[in-house]
């Protein structure tokens, strides 16, 4: 091929890569409305699979002149499989009763002030997508098109970036899942969301291993009436992905969430029994108010570290202080998923519980005051007392209780499907990587 087409070709290529992200980057924003709509969410997944499909066809078939439409229109399968797969976990979950897309735009939100290292990720990966179109152009100009070094290198380097979109999708989904913050249904509408992606993954992730020689031919299998080769590597590989990035992560946070919620009731019953106790013991007047004031002192400290623990409700404090906007743009974009679900955030709950503690306190203190002066008599005290009393009884009696659907169905529905698609993505994978291997050569 003469050095100015290849030319002409590999500019069409960098047009239609930049369209790529251009556009990936629209779909990006269109998915945060869909999340926070809750509506189309499946098929909205099966488009962005399709997309990407059509992206790797026409940049292979640019630089390399080669297609696979069993590749392609596996991965097509994939995600159509997904898409049932996530269907019928659907409805074992049954219909929502939270605003859980709101719920996930907002805990997303807050993964960078989270995880300090997730930006350091982000850019890595960025790197890897500015990087590919220099690698592809490398292979693609040091080599004859077609050959089957061109079309072998430019599959490896496309498949390493696919892999980096993997891992971008991937490691949020993971982190959102561990969040103590969300809600159980909430945790299970994300972990059977991105369970539709792991078939079109698996089948990524199976082709790759065997693509860089990763994987070995341990035992022959057939498919229906298709040979094929299974590697215990690519399997353990497929299995490991499923629980590391879905199924860990999903258990862990809802271990975190019980753990929040319970530290969170012991912290606000003990601050009304310290209330109880200073009223209840017949100190002198000076010494209730020095009592009070250390209580004030111990909630601010309270305060300090929860939002240290829990850097993410820093955005909720700027949510709150520019209730009128002045947000950046992207903020102001997901304003209406934190003004949707402030109320199911244990977490902003506990501070305002906190600060509306800190205002009684100072309410009982003017109270002292005018007891002191002689305003009022010293049984002013006694409505406190009865009033913290029944509020402590009502905490103690009426312990919440989430709606749980089925997690432990649910876990298993998930646990079968990857014992059974993993051995299968191993077999495909190879297959499709020696079709595309003996198709390079001829």
């Amino acid at each position: 091929m003469a050095l100015f087409i290849k030319i002409c070709i590999y500019i069409v290529f960098l047009i239609f890569y930049a369209l790529f992200i251009y556009f990936s980057n629209k779909l990006t924003q269109k998915t945060i409305k869909v999340v926070y709509e809750q509506k189309n969410i499946f098929f909205f997944s099966l488009f962005v699979s399709i997309y990407g499909v059509f992206f790797i066809f026409l940049s292979v078939w640019l630089l390399t002149r080669y297609y696979d439409f069993m590749f392609y229109g596996l991965l097509i399968a994939g995600g159509v499989l997904g898409f049932f797969v996530s269907s019928i976990l659907w409805a074992v979950l049954g219909s929502p009763k939270t605003s859980w897309g709101a719920q996930i735009l907002w805990d997303g939100m807050q993964i960078p002030l989270r995880h300090t290292w997730f930006p350091l990720v982000q850019i890595i990966l960025g790197i890897v997508f500015l990087l590919y179109p220099i690698a592809a152009g490398w292979i693609y100009f040091s080599n004859d098109v077609p050959s089957s070094a061109a079309t072998l290198g430019i599959f490896r380097a496309t498949l390493i970036m696919l892999m980096s979109g993997m891992v971008m999708q991937i490691i949020p989904a993971a982190l959102i899942l561990i969040s103590a913050s969300l809600n159980e249904e909430s945790r299970s509408r994300v972990l059977v969301n991105k369970i539709s992606d792991f078939v079109s993954y698996g089948l990524i992730a199976s082709v790759i291993l065997w693509a860089f020689g990763l994987a070995k031919m341990d035992q022959d299998v057939g498919l229906g009436q298709i040979p094929m080769t299974l590697s215990w590597i690519v399997v353990i590989a497929l299995v490991a992905l499923l629980v590391l990035a879905y199924i860990l992560p999903y258990v862990v946070g809802v271990q975190r969430r019980k753990a929040l919620l319970q530290t969170l009731a012991d912290s606000q019953s003990g601050k009304i029994e310290n209330i109880l106790d200073v009223l209840h013991f017949p100190d002198p007047l000076a010494t209730k108010q020095t009592k009070f004031s250390e209580i004030q002192d111990k909630i601010d400290l309270e305060l300090q570290n929860f939002f240290k623990e829990y850097p993410g409700l820093m955005l909720a404090a700027d949510f709150e202080q520019a209730r009128t906007g002045n947000l950046p743009g992207e903020l102001e974009t997901l304003r209406p998923a934190y003004e949707k679900c402030r109320e199911q955030d244990p977490r902003i709950q506990h501070v305002e519980y906190l600060d509306k503690i800190d205002k009684e306190i100072e309410d009982i203190q003017s109270t002292i005051s005018d007891i002191d002066a002689g305003d009022l008599e010293k049984d002013a005290l006694d409505e406190y007392q009865t009033a913290y009393k029944s509020r402590l009884e009502q905490m103690r009696g009426s312990k919440k209780d989430e709606k749980k659907g089925n997690p432990k169905l649910l876990l298993g529905i998930v646990a079968l499907f990857g014992a059974i698609i993993g051995p299968t993505l191993s077999g495909v994978g190879n297959k499709i990587w020696e079709l595309i291997s003996s198709a390079a050569v001829k």
